[in-house]
């Protein structure tokens, strides 16, 4: 288990001992640090210079398309749509 894990889990075992007796606030700040402490998403975009025109590339996480390029490569370092990590690949 990483050190990520198990802060996650902390912090949860804390919230769900101090609200016990609020079990709908203390659900839904569980879910929200374990969104929180969830690993990032990489992704990559991927050109498809079919679609659209110009440079076209799709993130391979969610799809989302985005055709702001500098010198033909993608200018987001992150998928504006699930928020991928893209930084240094492309395809």
């Amino acid at each position: 288990m990483s050190l990520r894990e198990e802060q996650c889990k902390k912090v949860c075992r804390i919230l769900d001992n101090a609200l016990a007796n609020r079990p709908t606030e203390r659900d839904s700040l569980i879910v929200a640090v374990r969104k929180a402490f969830a690993e990032p998403k990489r992704g990559k975009w991927i050109h498809h210079p079919e679609i659209g025109w110009g440079e076209t590339w799709l993130c391979d996480q969610c799809g989302e398309k985005t055709t702001s390029t500098v010198m033909g490569k993608p200018r987001a370092n992150f998928c504006p749509n699930c928020g991928a990590d893209m930084r240094g690949v492309t395809t």
